[in-house]
């Protein structure tokens, strides 16, 4: 008997183990909850963590070399990078699912942010299967906004969405 009732408490527990964690890796990067945090290096070997930057707002760029539609996203994230990065925009390219060069494609394009190259595991983090995507994450770790596409509507919800996380101010 006590066998039986050991073996029910055992496997409860790994069963609220399992839920635990998969409730943990089903949240993704959503609207009003915290961001998944990452560590990763750039195309240059310097670390950056999410988290390290807490206190300034970040975009994340989910994108890839061979993503046509990137390219105008990409625009977009690079021209914000320019306007906001002064004020407290930390902008990072998650470039994942490809197997392009990323160093020369954002060379040409003209991008001065963050590049992560062959980032699967913060996609992976940020339950981002479709690309381009952008996350807007609050100066407190929160997500603020998260988009796909290219629609002119979703470009300009970035664009509010980075100026309002911008202007407010602690």
């Amino acid at each position: 008997m006590n066998t039986a009732r050991t073996w029910i408490v055992a496997l409860g527990a790994v069963l609220a183990l399992v839920a635990t964690s998969s409730t943990a890796r089903a949240r993704g990067a959503k609207v009003g909850r915290a961001a998944p945090d990452f560590t990763h290096t750039d195309l240059a070997g310097v670390e950056h963590r999410l988290a390290d930057h807490d206190g300034d707002v970040r975009l994340v760029y989910f994108w890839a070399t061979w993503c046509a539609p990137c390219v105008k996203v990409g625009a977009a994230v690079q021209g914000l990078h320019e306007t906001f990065g002064d004020d407290g925009l930390r902008t990072y390219g998650v470039h994942y699912n490809d197997v392009g060069d990323p160093a020369a494609y954002a060379a040409e394009a003209g991008y001065t942010f963050v590049i992560l190259p062959d980032a699967r595991q913060i996609a992976k983090r940020f339950r981002v299967s479709k690309i381009p995507t952008v996350v807007v994450v609050d100066r407190d770790g929160t997500v603020m906004l998260r988009e796909k596409g290219t629609d002119p509507a979703v470009l300009d919800r970035l664009r509010e969405t980075v100026a309002d996380a911008i202007a407010r101010r602690e």
